[in-house]
């Protein structure tokens, strides 16, 4: 599963990190999906610019530097599609996605994901533009809320077996 938050203009981020554009509903249910899982992965932009000095949950970074381990981190030199693979190799079930949008792309082109929980934030964003034209090619919204001027979608892959 993967989870994004973009403003109401596609940016995902604003001021260079997500964190302006979340709000409490939305670092909830972030929180909801933690804890659902067993391990995570991001790229190392991601891994910069947000705050994961704090996470309980095992990481595995795609980097193009060093391969490396660092406490429950590991910083390895693979693609997005080659973490989830190694990351199941290593023997977890439940992952979750924080990458960003380069990141998401590729996987969301693969259709590698199961389920893809998509944030509509009211505010403006300011840079890292989201294209949702693959997404709804290969995914489609199986449920949405709205809570204060925002919308939570969940989407799931096309002709996914149950």
């Amino acid at each position: 599963m993967a989870n994004l938050v973009i403003g109401s203009n596609g940016m995902s981020t604003l001021a260079g990190s997500s964190r302006g554009l979340s709000s409490p509903a939305d670092r909830a249910r972030f929180h909801l999906l933690r804890q659902k899982a067993e391990v995570i992965l991001i790229g190392g932009s991601t891994y910069r610019s947000e705050p994961y000095s704090k996470c309980p949950l095992p990481l595995y970074i795609s980097t193009r530097g060093v391969q490396n381990e660092v406490g429950k981190s590991k910083f390895l030199n693979l693609s997005p599609a080659e973490l989830i693979e190694k990351a199941r190799e290593d023997g977890f079930k439940k992952l979750l996605v924080e990458g960003g949008v380069h990141f998401l792309s590729e996987l969301i082109k693969d259709a590698l994901l199961d389920e893809f929980f998509l944030t509509r934030s009211s505010k403006l964003g300011d840079d890292n533009f989201f294209s949702e034209t693959e997404l709804k090619l290969k995914y489609k919204v199986v449920s949405e809320s709205n809570d204060g001027g925002e919308c939570f979608q969940t989407w799931e892959r096309i002709n996914q077996r149950r």
